[in-house]
């Protein structure tokens, strides 16, 4: 077993933030799954326990090794944001694979996070390979590239979303190199693959390309920055995005990450 240290993190907002579809929690730990890693780990205060991996993945994957007081300083001056940072201080955004963040969002339209993770794990089931920890059996994500049957894409219930998971399982493409465009030149090429609209595209750029300065907006967040922002003031989801841009700035992703999991656990 492994351990670390780890200021001001927080494991269970982090993982269940609606950013990783794939893990499972058992009395104390979590078993994640993530591209071809499957590991455990838990938190006691600001040590973390894991199996599986490395320190030096953990602290990648967990983002542990950036200025997190930088992020924090930046938002906490937003008077509704620091309330959220103070209920969820230590969520952090995570380094997922950007093709993991690819299939996971293409399975998202009209699904809520269950259906997500359920339809990850059949494709998984029938394309990953099959790993062990602990007694624990589990499937690694598959290739995007490898999903080009549209049946077997079906058969994993992922209904009419099965056209655009092949669609851009055809295409190949090396979507890692979406980290080393400009974030509006990096959506513009998501956009334009079938299935992928605004809120979609800032997702795997938020979680998979580390564009921090993605603002994603689902109906949680229309919920909350139309209370609390625009005191119920109709207004498009683009244009509550291009707000979230411009206020936060650099920091627009974290911004929406403390909002999101603040509103869909009550604002308490």
């Amino acid at each position: 077993m492994g351990t670390i240290a780890a200021d001001n993190f927080n494991l269970q907002a982090t993982l269940e933030s609606g950013q990783l579809f794939r893990y499972e929690s058992s009395n104390d730990w979590y078993y994640v799954i993530t591209g071809s890693r499957f590991f455990r780990i838990r938190q006691k205060a600001r040590l973390l326990e894991f199996e599986g991996t490395t320190p030096g993945f953990i602290k990648f994957f967990f983002a542990i090794d950036e200025d997190y007081h930088a992020v924090l300083s930046h938002l906490s001056r937003d008077r509704v944001l620091s309330r959220a940072i103070k209920k969820y201080s230590g969520l952090r955004i995570m380094r997922q694979p950007v093709s993991d963040c690819v299939l996971g969002f293409l399975c998202s339209p009209a699904a809520n996070i269950p259906k997500i993770k359920r339809n990850l794990d059949a494709l998984a089931a029938m394309q990953g390979n099959q790993v062990r920890l602990n007694g624990v059996k589990a499937f690694t994500m598959p290739e995007l590239s490898k999903l080009t049957n549209i049946e077997l894409l079906r058969k994993a219930g992922t209904g009419f979303r099965a056209k655009y998971i092949k669609s851009a399982a055809l295409m190949n493409q090396d979507f890692s190199g979406l980290a080393r465009l400009p974030y509006s030149e990096a959506k513009h090429k998501l956009t334009s693959m079938p299935g992928i609209g605004e809120k979609i595209a800032d997702c795997i750029l938020l979680f998979g390309a580390r564009k921090l300065e993605a603002f994603p907006v689902d109906v949680w967040m229309r919920k909350v920055m139309m209370e609390e922002y625009f005191s119920g003031r109709p207004e498009s989801n683009a244009s509550i995005a291009e707000f979230g841009r411009e206020r936060f700035g650099s920091y627009a992703g974290y911004a929406q990450q403390f909002l999101y999991h603040w509103v869909r656990n009550g604002k308490g």
